[in-house]
């Protein structure tokens, strides 16, 4: 059987079988349990102080051990298929200031906001009153030509912009101050030039607002969290 499984998984069951590979009852305390029933019993949930209840779960996958805090502050550890819940465990010991960072940016977020059907019907009236004339005359205005465009519902982005520089914008953006969504505009647009976030795309962007890209962004990272529409 080990010639069939060729060198190196030959080796892994070596290095499992000998070690008797760790299988976590709880954080800080382990047990032994065989190669092939560790393999298959891919999903741990362990209670930590201060953090709560993590779950960890083996992914054939994945190649580095991963923390996900979700929104509401649940966190879930992805390992490697071959990884070591040991690491795994001290993995999420080391970064435990950062969780409960994150779990409390979490907790602190005002509810989602709800828009009814009639607000959504408001919205998209605004929008396309508003987005097709304006994205023309600043395209105009900065010779930066667009293929076409397309009114959204999206809520976990403003927009985008395809390599054939056909533009999406959410009618979500209705929500912002006019300056906001030329900012918004303006970014979509810089990506008929540019298909990165490389230099020279924050460089013409930064130009096309009058050096205030960087204020822009952070101002509406900062409404884009009081809305919370995602």
């Amino acid at each position: 059987m080990a010639e069939w499984l060729g060198n190196g998984l030959q080796n892994r069951l070596q290095q499992f079988d000998s070690a008797r590979h760790l299988l976590i009852t709880e954080a800080g305390r382990c047990s032994t349990t065989g190669f092939f029933s560790d393999m298959f019993n891919t999903d741990r949930v362990i209670q930590f102080t201060d953090i709560g209840e993590v779950t960890f779960h083996k992914s054939y996958r994945a190649k580095n051990y991963r923390i996900k805090v979700d929104s509401k502050g649940i966190v879930t550890v992805t390992v490697p298929v071959y990884g070591s819940w040991r690491t795994a465990v001290n993995f999420v010991k080391n970064n435990k200031n950062w969780i409960l960072s994150k779990q409390a940016e979490k907790h602190n977020q005002p509810p989602k906001k709800a828009i009814s059907y009639e607000e959504l019907r408001k919205l998209a009236d605004e929008a396309y009153n508003y987005i097709p004339a304006r994205i023309t005359e600043l395209s105009e205005k900065n010779a930066l030509p667009f293929a076409s465009l397309r009114l959204s519902t999206a809520r976990t982005r403003w927009g985008s912009c395809s390599f054939d520089n056909r533009i999406s914008i959410s009618i979500y953006t209705m929500l912002l101050p006019e300056h906001l969504i030329d900012f918004i505009l303006l970014h979509e647009l810089t990506h008929t030039i540019h298909k990165n976030h490389q230099a020279g795309f924050h460089a013409k962007l930064n130009e096309l607002t009058g050096g205030k890209e960087k204020e822009l962004s952070k101002e509406l990272r900062t409404v884009t969290r009081t809305l919370n529409l995602k």
